[in-house]
């Protein structure tokens, strides 16, 4: 099927359940390569459907926005009745809306041709998100799937997809299609974010509607909603941020690290730039780019 390997809280049978799932046409699913701007795309949500009620609205992102393919968050009884969990149903039930973060490949992705979900594809420079997906990895507990070697093993192993979620480049292509073509995928890339904030998430409440009319934000929410979701605010507040489906073993580590443009250029050699483009070449043709990048 594609996508893996996978983090030790991801099992076959939740990968199913994942596939599966009765959507509706309100859920909104946030989904990306790891490191792609996830948690910021899923913080921008809370603050559209929640309308800025309060700073309190939530004390963890990942009520608003759990990860949908980790164990802990289905109850697995036999096929179909594998469901989502009381805690994951009534976070949702509170906030009027159905809402993931998931780093599932298109064709792992639940499907309702004919009533949708909305989805979101943020999407960032490949070797950014390497780096930062490395010192990621590098503080979190081995248990739950932390790395524990160097950079440039690091590199040699995710370049060929063998670091969890696989190939970054796979991840691109299998949403190239869907994000190209299909009304119900918003394809937001990283660089915009840092850019248009502001525009980015006029796009985010136009395309996931819903009650309450969200993609008419007054300049006043929007104002709100762009300082709650800036870098800083976020960085100050990382806690509510920090995933909590895994260990975290580097206690000098911010989940909210830097957030730049270009930091690749800290770790990666002139030889893994070159290596990266040849990667890139072959992933999407000598006169292609990754899509959504140009």
């Amino acid at each position: 099927h594609g996508g893996g390997p996978w983090l030790p809280i991801t099992s076959e049978s939740t990968l199913r359940a994942c596939k599966n799932f009765p959507t509706r046409p309100s859920d909104i699913f946030i989904c990306s390569y790891p490191k792609s701007g996830t948690t910021w795309m899923q913080n921008i949500v809370a603050q559209i459907i929640t309308q800025c009620e309060t700073t309190a609205s939530f004390q963890h992102i990942s009520e608003v926005a759990p990860f949908f393919e980790i164990d802990p968050h289905w109850n697995h009884h036999p096929l179909p009745q594998q469901t989502l969990t009381d805690a994951v149903q009534s976070h949702h039930a509170r906030f009027g809306r159905r809402c993931f973060n998931t780093h599932l490949p298109w064709a792992l992705m639940p499907r309702n041709i004919h009533s949708p979900p909305k989805y979101i594809y943020p999407v960032r420079d490949g070797r950014d998100a390497a780096v930062s997906f490395f010192h990621h990895l590098s503080s979190q507990s081995s248990a739950d799937g932390g790395y524990t070697k160097g950079w440039d093993a690091f590199f040699d192993e995710w370049i060929r997809g063998e670091i969890a979620f696989g190939s970054w480049a796979n991840h691109l292509a299998s949403w190239h299609s869907p994000g190209t073509h299909d009304p119900a995928v918003l394809v937001i890339r990283y660089a915009d974010l840092k850019h248009d904030l502001r525009g980015c998430i006029q796009r985010v409440a136009a395309h996931i509607g819903g009650p309450g009319d969200v993609s008419a934000i007054s300049g006043e929410e929007l104002d709100a909603i762009v300082d709650r979701v800036s870098f800083v605010r976020m960085r100050e507040d990382v806690g509510r941020f920090q995933p909590k489906s895994v260990a975290w073993i580097n206690p000098g580590y911010s989940f909210i690290r830097k957030g730049k443009v270009g930091d690749h250029a800290t770790l990666f050699s002139a030889e893994q730039l070159t290596h990266f483009d040849a990667a890139m070449v072959d992933a999407f043709g000598p006169d292609a780019s990754p899509p959504f990048l140009l």
